[in-house]
């Protein structure tokens, strides 16, 4: 568990399987009917006393990565059918993504929502995001990567490398490509 307030650094490499025609990666999951998360940071659902949806998420919209984060303010209720629950779609891939090629995924975070909250995302090298602000829902946080998603046809995998997790002020984000 990661306490709030506490800069994160997470990097590793993500790559989809193909699941359709030529080669192709098939999702037919959007943020309007379902969801498809690759790899989340979870918040702590026990001290907060509510389940929650993660404070950021890499995830996929279709065959397109997306970034999404969550936040409320301090004393908010973080539930998903809460009025206090702010969701963001900070970045949404316009290309399709590629099956079979290894995406190097950077974060640099501070899920705080009481100041100092930030996430920032390269992906193979080039910032994605640059968020500042509340970030999160108060409590620690912890990273899960694996494929989370609702039901949907299609039969998928991911893979995943490299991944290196960094906790504390050296939140370096390297460059280097897969």
């Amino acid at each position: 568990m990661i306490p709030a307030g506490t800069p994160i650094g997470i990097d590793y490499h993500l790559m989809v399987e193909a699941n359709g025609p030529n080669g192709s990666f098939v999702n037919t999951q959007n943020s309007s009917n379902g969801w498809f998360i690759v790899g989340q940071m979870s918040n702590d659902n026990i001290a907060g006393g509510v389940a929650t949806s993660p404070p950021f998420a890499v995830q996929m919209d279709g065959d397109h990565l997306q970034i999404v984060a969550r936040y409320v303010l301090p004393g908010g209720n973080p539930s998903n059918s809460s009025s206090d629950l702010h969701m963001m779609t900070l970045w949404t891939d316009p290309n399709p993504i590629q099956a079979g090629v290894y995406k190097d995924i950077n974060v640099k975070a501070n899920v705080s929502n009481s100041g100092g909250g930030y996430l920032q995302v390269e992906i193979d090298g080039k910032q994605v995001v640059n968020y500042q602000g509340p970030l999160g829902y108060g409590q620690g946080t912890f990273w899960n990567y694996g494929v989370y998603r609702s039901t949907a046809p299609e039969t998928t995998a991911v893979h995943y490398r490299n991944l290196m997790i960094t906790i504390g002020s050296s939140t370096p984000v390297s460059s280097r490509r897969p």
